[in-house]
């Protein structure tokens, strides 16, 4: 959504408590925080207007594929003035960061001045490579309890060659890029759901419990089951079975890791100068999870299952 207008609201703490089930909830009380701390922004930057920005939310939640473990809600903070677009002939020439009216470092750094004053004590705040981290998980972990992380992406509006919209972040000392087609990614991902019927969401759902659960795993980077699972052809998605299951993870153990899309199908997500999903990783996985659907004996599967359609 576009940011709001000029308002004279104090700057007031982000609430502790959150419900796992509300997620529309959680989105609109950091929204109104992100929302104030833009405006506070524009007031001192005569040369930008609130058209000048846009908020994207892309994570495990507005895909539907979260689990039992409480994930980080991914916000993009997109500055699209067009003096601020860049356009790269290729994918792997011109890798020159763009020097910008606005710096992009600048922008984050504004931001996490401003919104660091929104939370309690129960919050860290930092910066990382491309953004902030805003988590309460240390405090609700000393009280046994799930706490909320939030990641926040300043980020500018992008042109690809074939003119196809995304965001392109980066470092402070340009050494590392990153570009993502959020806006293009979630549509692409929702057209599959439908061409499945919905078993999409629930395999990757299903096959992530079990890994994080079965393996003592607490927690997966975002995105990695959902392109694996995303480029297994929609003709493998059947049935909710375990012969269907092992199927997939057949089709996955024999495919070149390599030649796997991005969900936004504008990259490839393990060969890509801009992409930062191992490869490593997505191969041992694959390799566990499959070994995992060899076993003839298939109760925690089945219980896999079972506990996806009680939820």
């Amino acid at each position: 959504g576009k940011i709001l207008d000029m308002t004279d609201e104090k700057l007031s703490k982000l609430d502790v408590g959150y419900d796992l089930a509300n997620y529309d909830n959680i989105i609109d009380n950091i929204f109104e925080k992100l929302n104030t701390a833009l405006n506070v922004i524009l007031s001192k930057k005569k040369l930008f207007s609130a058209e000048d920005f846009s908020v994207y939310i892309y994570d495990e939640y507005t895909l539907g594929t979260n689990n039992d473990i409480y994930a980080p809600i991914n916000i993009y903070i997109c500055l699209n003035k067009s003096n601020n677009v860049k356009k790269l002939e290729t994918k792997y020439s011109n890798t020159e960061a763009p020097i910008l009216h606005y710096e992009l470092d600048r922008l984050r750094t504004e931001l996490y001045d401003i919104i660091e004053h929104f939370f309690e004590d129960v919050y860290e705040i930092t910066k990382d490579k491309y953004g902030i981290k805003i988590s309460s998980n240390k405090h609700f972990k000393e009280l046994n309890a799930q706490g909320i992380t939030y990641y926040i992406r300043p980020c500018i509006a992008y042109k690809n060659k074939d003119n196809i919209d995304g965001v392109i972040f980066y470092t402070p000392n340009r050494k590392y890029i990153d570009i993502d087609y959020p806006l293009i990614a979630g549509q692409n991902f929702i057209n599959k759901v439908n061409a499945t019927n919905g078993l999409l969401i629930s395999y990757i759902r299903i096959f992530k419990n079990l890994y994080m659960t079965y393996y003592k795993v607490e927690d997966l980077p975002f995105e990695m089951f959902e392109t694996l699972f995303y480029n297994v052809p929609t003709e493998y998605y059947k049935d909710l079975s375990f012969k269907t299951g092992r199927e997939i993870m057949e089709y996955l153990l024999n495919i070149d890791i390599k030649t796997l899309k991005t969900i936004d199908e504008q990259d490839l997500q393990f060969n890509s100068k801009y992409k930062s999903l191992s490869r490593l990783y997505a191969s041992r996985l694959i390799r566990t999870m499959h070994k995992l659907m060899c076993n003839p004996d298939h109760k925690v599967f089945d219980q896999a299952i079972k506990r996806l359609e009680q939820n």
